[in-house]
């Protein structure tokens, strides 16, 4: 997080339209190593599919259901809350990526270094309570189209942590602005998104063609302060 990525930071978000912000090499390399052998181990992963449910809703369906349905909306691997909660006191881990786990947690929630960072570059005062998931992807998954309108959310910020990513094999963020104007995002290894999260603005992550499980990610929801317009 250097003085020039603080800059690029602050022009992106005064800049109009609203666009997604991507900053590479973003992590000093040992880190993006220590994050990427993290999510490539993790054994707690839960499998996440969901179909579309009407105009504005979708459901949890199985694997099968979601393989035969014309109405498919997201498929993927997940791994938060009580799973992130199981990895750190259950033995799964190894210390090492424990250390590491918490060390991430402790960088991008309860008002750490990231959302402090985040709040100098853009003078937007955040909440120190964000989310925090880890997502991974297998070939043929997919996330609809969808806003993240919850909570004052601000700002939706991607970690991208998988060595093997290869550009050409999907998986790629899209986002369409508040004038429908579309951009993509390559999730490169050792990249961060950071995308504005606004009433007209959606976004979605292209099919997945990789092999294994790939498309590695940390996803971070940072919130406006309470109380702040």
């Amino acid at each position: 997080m250097t003085e020039q990525a603080l800059k690029e930071v602050s022009n992106w978000h005064e800049s109009v339209p609203s666009k997604p912000l991507h900053l590479v090499d973003f992590l000093k390399e040992q880190w993006a190593a220590r994050l990427a052998d993290l999510l490539a181990t993790l054994p707690v992963w839960t499998r996440f599919c969901r179909i579309y449910d009407g105009a504005d809703s979708d459901r949890a369906v199985t694997e099968e259901e979601w393989e035969k349905s014309p109405l498919k909306w997201a498929r993927s691997w997940l791994a938060g809350g009580s799973n992130l909660e199981k990895a750190l006191h259950s033995g799964v881990l190894t210390d090492r990526n424990r250390r590491t786990l918490e060390q991430i947690l402790a960088f991008s929630t309860l008002g750490g270094p990231l959302t402090a960072w985040l709040s100098a570059a853009t003078g937007v005062e955040l909440d120190d309570r964000g989310t925090f998931e880890l997502a991974a992807y297998s070939a043929g998954d997919c996330l609809g189209e969808h806003q993240d309108r919850i909570e004052e959310r601000v700002f939706a910020v991607n970690f991208y942590l998988d060595p093997h990513y290869a550009v050409g094999s999907g998986g790629r963020l899209g986002y369409r602005n508040e004038e429908g104007e579309v951009s993509y995002v390559d999730p490169l290894f050792n990249s961060v998104s950071i995308l504005p999260i606004q009433k007209d603005s959606f976004h979605w992550v292209e099919e997945f063609q990789g092999v294994g499980r790939g498309r590695l990610t940390i996803s971070v929801g940072q919130n406006r302060a309470r109380g702040e317009g």
